[in-house]
């Protein structure tokens, strides 16, 4: 691999972001509530490059929260594509399900 990186430098960032993508699916996660901040922080992984956090302590319009406001409670919605698991107050379940995904290299 080594030698190939030399030949090839500019190649090799495009082959390590795909491998990235495969390994690791996109999420989307969605948190809307008063502990919205803290949560998203509990959930951050290091080393886990594709999630997208959105959302706010307080209602919005924006169109990733529309609707997913319970008074009095943090909702965590975990959504990949057009699909979302069903919502959860807890981060260990969001974290749970992210680190039991099946094996990263699967299919590759």
């Amino acid at each position: 691999m080594n030698d190939i990186a030399l030949q090839y430098p500019a190649a090799c960032p495009n082959w390590a972001s795909l491998l990235a993508d495969k390994a690791f699916p996109f999420y989307t996660v969605v948190i809307c509530g008063p502990e919205a901040v803290k949560r998203s922080q509990e959930i951050r992984l290091p080393g886990y490059p594709n999630l997208f956090f959105c959302g706010g302590a307080r209602e919005d319009n924006l169109p990733l929260t529309t609707g997913r406001f319970v008074s009095g409670k943090t909702m965590i919605y975990l959504c990949s594509g057009s699909e979302c698991r069903l919502p959860t107050e807890s981060t260990e379940a969001v974290k749970h399900f992210l680190l039991t995904l099946s094996s990263p290299l699967q299919g590759i």
